[in-house]
């Protein structure tokens, strides 16, 4: 037995190719394959069907977003002036017994 090295290791003799021998003969013909082996046009019809239900969905959910957000501002502005028409009314009575005071204060 014989070991030679062949590239980057080593192997028995006979097990190298012999390129002398491969010259006359013509190289076999490359049968040219799909590059998109293994589906087919019914999957990618499906899953672009899929995708397009998915955004739709998605579109969807942000216009309820949107709306849920713009009535809870309106909520918030609503309560927001009833605090504010409330201050308001509170400040109008607590001026009221300040000047009443004052008044008094005078008096004595």
């Amino acid at each position: 037995m014989k070991i030679v090295q062949f590239g980057g290791g080593y192997v028995h003799k006979d097990d190298v190719p012999n390129y002398e021998d491969d010259e006359g003969t013509p190289s076999p013909d490359l049968v040219h394959r799909p590059t998109n082996v293994g589906s087919s046009s019914n999957v990618a019809t499906r899953s672009s069907t899929s995708l397009e239900d998915h955004i739709l969905g998605l579109n969807q959910r942000l216009q309820d977003f949107f709306l849920l957000s713009t009535s809870h501002h309106e909520e918030v502005l609503k309560s927001i002036g009833e605090v504010n028409t409330r201050i308001s009314n509170l400040e109008t009575k607590f001026d009221a017994f300040t000047h009443d005071v004052d008044d008094m204060s005078e008096e004595f």
